[in-house]
């Protein structure tokens, strides 16, 4: 893993539209560009007034304001309140100049004309201040996290239109073996189905990357060096099958063939044992055994962390935790086991 994540350099970002962000990988610390609320609004509905003129009000001598206006949420040019004023307000209404506190329309006798007031009004009642949710410059998104749909909405609430993000890594998928048929494929008896091709595009999409490229490809060096020269254009590529030493197993030669420099061939690890990797100009190469459940085993044990490099996350691997098996276990000395199992 180490050697793998030392060769491998992020994609690099781009700015996308707000609509197409969510699930995309920040880029750079994302601020809030402006205040939440970005004015003094009511949370109820009600009357803005001036605290200092409800302070004589009591029960028994109560205190009438002159209602002078009203105002809705959407309004922008705002009349203001002087002394033994009131301005009728609708809950995310702006508070109006001159007015510090919000009394609930429930709580006061209104004729259309004038509210009565019978208990005095403290100052800031009601009133969500400006930047009580959010004040300008505050991280929204760090850098390497994923936009999920909390940090969406907050996005479009400061009105960021567009969004600083890591591209996708574009990903090639190359599955090889004469035995291999498509779904669409009937063929002979003696033909499978590529799974592979459907496992490593569902794990790569899942990872946050993009498929762009996914073929089966026949055991023949012709047709691997052909599609190697396709594949070896996007961020990342995949192989599986042909990587044994043996008559058959032509991928080692045609990647060599192809300027790819190996870094190591073969692990001590079962299953993927087989597994090798290289770089051709900077991009990863990922040369695994056709079992599926080395694909997956080698998937989450370092493909997993490159694709999170390649986008600026942390590169992590699987969670580890401790458990007592319910069965014993029997391995080769001298290589790591990898076992499917559920917790």
């Amino acid at each position: 893993l180490r050697i793998v994540l030392e060769s491998i350099r992020p994609v690099g970002a781009t700015r996308c539209p707000l609509e197409e962000s969510l699930g995309r990988i920040v880029a750079k610390d994302t601020r809030a560009t402006r205040h939440l609320p970005e004015v003094d609004r009511s949370a109820m509905d009600g009357y803005a007034l001036r605290s200092v003129d409800s302070l004589q009000a009591e029960t028994s001598r109560p205190v009438r304001l002159k209602i002078v206006g009203e105002i809705f949420s959407s309004m922008v040019r705002l009349a203001g309140i002087t002394a033994g004023e009131a301005i009728a307000v609708m809950t995310g209404g702006p508070i109006p100049q001159g007015a510090d506190t919000i009394v609930k329309q429930e709580d006061v006798e209104s004729d259309g004309d004038t509210i009565t007031l019978r208990v005095a009004i403290p100052p800031g009642q009601h009133i969500s201040e400006k930047g009580k949710e959010m004040v300008k410059g505050a991280l929204i998104a760090k850098k390497g996290t994923v936009i999920n749909p909390v940090a969406y909405s907050v996005l479009a609430s400061l009105r960021m239109s567009e969004v600083p993000v890591m591209e996708r890594p574009c990903v090639s998928i190359m599955v090889i073996g004469n035995e291999l048929s498509d779904l669409s494929d009937e063929g002979d008896g003696h033909k499978i189905v590529a799974s592979n091709l459907f496992l490593l595009s569902a794990l790569v999409e899942n990872a946050g990357a993009e498929v762009s490229l996914a073929r089966i490809t026949k055991d023949d060096k012709a047709a691997i060096q052909a599609e190697l020269e396709e594949g070896l254009q996007n961020d990342l590529l995949i192989t599986t099958g042909g990587t044994w030493h043996g008559r058959s197993d032509l991928t080692r030669s045609a990647m060599e063939n192809a300027g790819i420099r190996f870094q190591f061939t073969g692990m001590s690890v079962v299953p993927g044992k087989g597994t090798s990797f290289g770089v051709f100009e900077g991009k990863p190469v990922f040369a695994l055994p056709g079992t599926p459940s080395a694909v997956f085993t080698v998937f989450h044990t370092l493909i997993r962390p490159s694709i999170r490099k390649l986008m600026g996350q942390e590169p992590i691997g699987p969670t580890a935790l401790s458990a007592v098996l319910e069965e014993d276990l029997h391995r080769r000395p001298g290589m790591k086991h990898f076992v499917m199992g559920q917790v």
